[in-house]
């Protein structure tokens, strides 16, 4: 029961990292085409 919790408490944390991650990743994507086009508009 005990090495059922702890796994299930793993795949939870696991879980969880990978939509962070996923949002984090959104919001890098963002963050970096919201730069570029700042500097291509910059550039003309």
């Amino acid at each position: 029961m005990l090495i059922h919790a702890n796994f299930s408490f793993i795949s939870d944390i696991l879980f969880l990292f990978k939509t962070y991650d996923f949002i984090f990743l959104v919001f890098v994507y963002h963050a970096v085409m919201f730069i570029f086009f700042k500097f291509h508009k910059n550039i003309k």
